[in-house]
């Protein structure tokens, strides 16, 4: 693939029917970081289930970006808790606004951070990156750019397979779904997590010996699918504790819920909740007070 092909991709849903958006290849791609410094905002998402109209509502009405996709949320954080593999028709084109938004983000003293979910996992799994995307058939070009959409998907499954599972920014610690007393019991750093989850997301079928790869992997207890602080699986000594051992104030998750109930453990535990389009809404977190986002604008306090 050509380092510096730039990608034609058509915006769904758009008013414009040649409204498109441009992406540039990567030079390297390199693993992330764990651990991150404070920032003063923090917008949190899902990109629910690959809906990309929803996605760019969201990031519109924070203002991280403009309607020419370019950052405008200078220094503050990005975070996507997964959702951007499922039912959704627009899935690639999700994936490739957060690749492109993380150059654009760096440059303005920004950070996009993509968090893997259980799709994601699941998808680095399974024949997704084979498939040949639709936007790669229909256009008809000679040159790098159509050579590079051909060979995309393989791109953006290298560049999944750099991201995290967890990761800690400030006194935050950012995870799908969230971290078990048993996980924590295990005695591993984040970094470390990370890194022996990343170097077995493609073989999640197996079945380990290792006790944090069965949780990782093979458990209800896995950062990805857990949810025992909202089923009553966690008490409060318990919760101090994995923020202890970590060193953070607040753990943030997604998990789908109906309605807005968001706060758990006296605000130690917030969710980003919404089970549907109608009732998604966003986290911004801003000077260490936390809002609800809804997609018309509308704020409102959580903590």
């Amino acid at each position: 693939m050509s380092n510096h092909a730039k990608l034609p991709l058509k915006i769904p849903h758009s008013e414009n029917s040649r409204r498109y958006f441009s992406i540039r290849i990567k030079d390297m791609l390199l693993n992330e970081n764990s651990y991150f410094q404070e920032a003063g905002r923090i917008l949190v998402v899902s990109a629910m289930d690959g809906n990309f109209a929803i996605l760019l509502e969201v990031l519109y009405a924070a203002r991280v970006i403009n309607k020419k996709n370019n950052w405008i949320f200078g220094d503050g954080r990005l975070v996507i808790l997964g959702g951007c593999f499922d039912k959704g028709e627009h899935v690639v084109e999700c994936l490739w606004l957060i690749y492109d938004l993380e150059e654009k983000a760096k440059r303005e003293g920004g950070y996009v951070h993509f968090i893997l979910g259980e799709h994601e996992i699941l998808n680095l799994n399974g024949n997704w990156r084979h498939m040949q995307p639709i936007y790669a058939t229909n256009l008809r070009k000679p040159g790098s750019a159509y050579l590079t959409l051909y060979d995309g998907n393989n791109e953006l499954w290298r560049w999944i397979r750099t991201k995290n599972i967890i990761e800690k920014i400030g006194n935050y610690l950012f995870v799908r779904g969230g971290i078990s007393s048993s996980l924590v019991e295990l005695g591993y750093s984040l970094f470390d997590i990370n890194r022996i989850a990343r170097n077995h997301y493609s073989e999640i079928s197996s079945q380990f010996s290792d006790p944090l790869l069965n949780i990782l992997f093979n458990s209800e207890e896995s950062p990805f699918l857990y949810r025992g602080y909202y089923l009553g699986n966690e008490n409060s000594s318990t919760i101090d504790r994995i923020l202890e051992r970590f060193n953070v104030s607040n753990i943030i998750t997604r998990h789908k819920q109906p309605g807005t109930t968001s706060i758990f453990f006296e605000g130690k535990i917030v969710n980003l909740a919404g089970s549907s389009d109608e009732d998604y809404y966003a986290l911004l977190i801003v000077s260490g007070k936390f809002f609800r986002l809804y997609r018309d604008g509308r704020m409102e306090d959580i903590i």
